[in-house]
């Protein structure tokens, strides 16, 4: 299983990291103690990676249209999973390349970074948002342990995303691609000159 997390932490990596990261204890040290200002911090883990492309998708109007998007029946029933999360679930998941959806829960699902970074809090990452998969209670409560569990399984975020009508990611994708397609440029038309050839005046 450590072998899967180190796959995908390397993808997130290489898909992600737009720009290389400098550990460089030091010379922030140095530049502290003379009193330098910095701008802005950036995290060098899973988290801080998707925090920076999350943005990006909301400065280039993407994300939007990811949280206007809504499986079939979702408002007719009660939950409290918000469907947006989901969606960045899955959108980690595609960039993480696991192979197999049941993969989601040790990589992505059990992270505490990451779920946090989607929406979800402490007790929903620890304990999970719904009691679907646990056993019924028994007559003597069992101990508590620190594992963490994941707001919710890999079989709910497949039944999420296959409850989304075609025509819906249809739109969606046109969507995407209008919102990162530049605009054709339109230029004033130009009169060209005539470029046939003068008729011969001898008979």
């Amino acid at each position: 299983m450590n072998s899967l997390r180190e796959e995908a932490s390397d993808n997130f990596a290489k898909r992600l990291g737009w720009q290389n990261g400098v550990k460089d204890q030091a010379g922030i040290a140095s530049d502290l103690a003379s009193g330098k200002d910095f701008q802005e911090i950036y995290g060098l883990g899973e988290a801080g990676l998707f925090d920076e492309f999350f943005y990006f998708l909301r400065e280039i109007g993407v994300m939007p249209l990811l949280e206007a998007l809504a499986p079939n029946g979702l408002r007719k029933r009660a939950s409290n999973i918000k469907f947006p999360a989901v969606i960045l679930v899955y959108l980690m998941r595609i960039i993480s390349g696991l192979r197999f959806f049941w993969h989601v829960e040790p990589v992505l699902l059990q992270s505490q970074a990451l779920m946090h970074l989607v929406g979800f809090n402490g007790r929903e990452i620890l304990e999970g948002s719904t009691r679907r998969g646990l056993p019924k209670a028994a007559a003597v409560p069992e101990k508590k342990t620190a594992e963490v569990r994941g707001p919710m399984g890999a079989d709910s975020v497949a039944d999420y995303i296959q409850a989304i009508a075609a025509k819906t990611l249809e739109k969606f994708f046109n969507r995407v691609v209008g919102v990162s397609s530049p605009p054709i440029p339109s230029f004033p038309s130009v009169c060209m000159p005539c470029l046939t050839p003068p008729q011969s005046n001898l008979t």
